[in-house]
Formats: structure tokens, C-alpha cells, sequence
């Protein structure tokens, strides 16, 4: 119970600003990107499909390997508990190995969904960097096309915040799971 209290005291609003600030900025982005070159609207939408897709599946999985990661949570303690009362009684019997293996057992069932959820993270961010190569390509074709009706320097601001868009949608996505699991905390 307190470790839930815990989540929503002290994780729930500063991981839902960081998302809210994370999703402002990729609008601002998308907004400045295509007051420079208007064409990109088109190529926008298309990307935001595609990282909605994305989002999408990593949510499902990030969220099923969070909630194996809590269930795995509980015989781990439950059986620690149990040891610490019993220690006098396993250790009369000899018994010390059978309960550190099945301890180590345990803790590898518990690190095993962690695993996968890093795994998951790692996912993500490979395609959230293959979707953002299409921002930086769709952006730099649209300057190139504008090529002598626009300012070199906003073509250069435009081709900037192309880059950066990838790791903002990154965060959004991250920190919007992250959100949605300290709810059901």
C-alpha cells in the first residue's frame, strides 16, 4: 500500500507535466515546421499516424510487463517474509540452501518482466528514431523545394527543429506510459 501512495504522491504530477510539456513542444515543432514550409502538413499527418501506431503498440506491451512485473512483486516479499520468521526453524533444519535458491528464483522471475520492459524501451526508441528520420527528410525536402522563396535562416530553424522532434515524441510516448501506469498503481 505504501509503495502505491508513493507512486501518486511523488510520481504522478511531475511525470504528467514532463508529458504535457514534452507534447506542447511537439506542437510547437509541427507548427513551426509547417508555417516554414506549409507542404509538410501533408507529411505530417502521415508520421503522426505512424508514431500513434507506434505509441499504440508500446503502451500495450510497456503496460501488460509492468503489471507481471507487480505480480511477480508479491511472492518474492511473501516468501522473504516467511523466511525472516522462519530463519531459527531452516536454519535447526539445515535447510539454508533450498531457501536462498528459491529466493534467487524468485528475484529472477521479478527482474525477468523488468528485463522485457527495458527491452520494450529499447523498441521504442528505435523506431520512434526511424519515424523521426522521416520528419528530418520530409522537413528537408520541403525546404529544398522552397529553395530560393524562403530565408536560408528559417530553412535552417525548420531543419533544427526537425531533429529535435524525435526525442520530444520519444518522452511523449515514455512519459504518457509512464502516467498511465502510476494510475494504476
Amino acid at each position: 500500500m505504501k509503495i502505491d501512495l508513493e507512486a501518486v504522491d511523488q510520481e504522478v504530477a511531475p511525470v504528467a507535466l514532463g508529458m504535457i510539456h514534452s507534447f506542447a513542444t511537439v506542437m510547437a515543432i509541427i507548427i513551426l515546421i509547417t508555417v516554414i514550409t506549409p507542404g509538410f502538413i501533408v507529411a505530417a499527418i502521415f508520421v503522426s499516424a505512424l508514431y500513434c501506431l507506434i505509441g499504440a503498440f508500446y503502451i500495450r506491451a510497456s503496460r501488460d510487463l509492468k503489471r507481471l512485473e507487480s505480480i511477480q512483486k508479491s511472492p518474492l516479499y511473501q516468501h522473504f517474509g516467511e523466511t525472516l520468521v522462519g530463519v531459527a526453524t531452516i536454519r535447526a533444519y539445515g535447510d539454508e540452501r533450498r531457501f536462498v535458491r528459491e529466493n534467487l528464483h524468485k528475484i529472477d522471475c521479478y527482474n525477468r518482466p523488468y528485463f522485457y520492459f527495458w527491452a520494450c524501451n529499447r523498441w521504442l526508441g528505435f523506431r520512434v528514431d526511424l519515424a523521426g528520420a522521416l520528419v528530418s527528410t520530409f522537413a528537408g525536402a520541403f525546404v529544398v523545394m522552397s529553395a530560393g522563396r524562403i530565408d536560408a535562416g528559417l530553412a535552417g530553424l525548420s531543419l533544427t527543429y526537425a531533429i529535435t522532434f524525435t526525442d520530444n515524441v520519444l518522452w511523449v510516448v515514455r512519459l504518457y506510459s509512464a502516467s498511465e501506469q502510476n494510475m494504476n498503481s
